[in-house]
């Protein structure tokens, strides 16, 4: 007897994107954008960019990008829609 697995349905991808604006010679954070999603409460008052960085990455972010003084972060889920 062999066993298969077969999935019926659609495999979707779903992102939050926060893209974070910050003043280099502060270091602090000038605007948050989500463009995607929330930013997460916890993460909410942070205002230093290393600070806000910290907290996105333990909520399981990561950084798609780097653009002179604005970072791109993502967090993303995968699932299959059986339906």
């Amino acid at each position: 007897m062999s066993s298969e697995h077969h999935f019926r349905g659609n495999y979707y991808r779903h992102c939050n994107v926060i893209f974070v604006t910050f003043n280099q010679t502060t270091g602090r954070v000038v605007l948050i954008s989500p463009s995607i999603g929330t930013i997460p409460p916890a993460c909410a008052n942070d205002t230093s960019i290393q600070d806000l960085t910290v907290c996105l990455l333990k909520d399981g972010y990561t950084i798609q990008a780097f653009y002179q003084e604005t970072f791109v972060f993502s967090k993303c889920k995968s699932y299959y829609d059986t339906k």
